[in-house]
This record gives C-alpha cells, structure tokens and sequence, in this order.
C-alpha cells in the first residue's frame, strides 16, 4: 500500500467515535433531563412555602402585637382549639398600625383567613369588618395555649393571656408535598 491509501480512518475508529458521541450526548441528555424535573419538584414544592412564610410573618405580627386582656375594656382574649380573637394592632397600609380585633379562623373553603374589625381607643365601635386571606390549602388548623402551671391546653379561658401560642397548620392530602412548621410565638404581657 502506498501512503496516500492510508490517510482516512479505518471503520474500526469511526465505530468508536460513533459509540464515544452516543455515550456523550445519552449523558448529556440524561443529565439535562434530571435538572429539569429536579426544578420542577423544586418549584413544586417551593410553591406553597412562600405563601406560608407571609402568613408566619403576619401571625407573629398579629400574635406579638396582642393587647393583654383587659376586663376595663370588655374585650378579653377567647380562644379555642380551631380558632383565637384578641385585640392587636394591624398593619396599614399608611404605616401607622391600627388597634383591631382579630379572629384567626380556616373558613370551609380551606383558607386560613383574619377577620377584624377597627377597634378605637376611645368612643364606639365600628360595625365595619374586612376579611383578609393569609394562607389556601389549609386542612386544618389546631391551636394550643401555654400555662404557666399545666403547659399546653387547646382552650383559654382566663383574663390572663397565655404565655405561648402555638398554630399548627395541616396542608390538605393534595398539598403533602409541603411541610409547614408549627409556629409557636408569645404575646406582649405589657398594655401598650
């Protein structure tokens, strides 16, 4: 054979580039393809927990802010297992808080909702009531008071506030991919 004659690949070693490419590009693909469905389990299971941050936020916001029960007042601090009222402060949308009563309940629909009304310091209240989503996809909603002598119990019934109150938030059987933490905040013993 004369030199010219050799200058091309032999079959041999375009077969083993060929499987080499296939294996590069089946990797390639496959590597591709568990990103993708790694984002979208990501953004699946992320979906719901930003939602959830907000309603921890306000429900801290709403739990801390709380004005001790006052029998002067005639507003006390009612609570049992599925839902709270208390007087707090709710935020504005001018900055300055205002003074509401709040209940924290899960409506039918399986939303987590507020609804509160104005409450002033002085003069009579207003019959005005607004309602405010916090969070959807709740099953159910279990809430627990902390007494100094006792510790957990799922009623309050006493002029004192509890010392803790922890909000338990169970997504519904189509939402078990989220986990939602317990919240457990403790109110402001001090009047404002």
């Amino acid at each position: 054979m004369t030199r010219s004659a050799q200058a091309g690949f032999t079959l041999l070693e375009l077969l083993v580039v060929l499987v080499v490419c296939g294996l590069l590009f089946a990797g390639l693909t496959n590597g591709f393809r568990f990103g993708v469905l790694a984002l979208t389990a990501q953004a699946r299971m992320d979906n719901g927990f930003g939602d959830f941050e907000a309603a921890d936020r306000t429900l801290r916001h709403l739990v801390e802010a709380m004005e001790p029960s006052n029998d002067t007042d005639g507003i006390l601090f009612t609570a049992s297992r599925d839902q709270f009222t208390c007087v707090t402060e709710m935020p504005q949308p001018s900055g300055s808080p205002a003074r509401a009563e709040a209940s924290i309940l899960l409506r039918p629909d399986h939303h987590l909702v507020v609804h509160w009304r104005a409450v002033p310091r002085r003069g009579p209240t207003p019959a005005i009531a607004a309602e405010t989503d916090l969070l959807g996809g709740v099953a159910h909603i279990e809430l627990s008071y902390w007494r100094a002598r006792g510790g957990w119990t799922n009623t309050w019934r006493s002029p004192e506030s509890p010392g803790l109150i922890r909000i338990h938030l169970q997504p519904r059987p189509s939402e078990r991919t989220r986990h939602w933490p317990d919240i457990i905040v403790a109110p402001v013993l001090q009047p404002r």
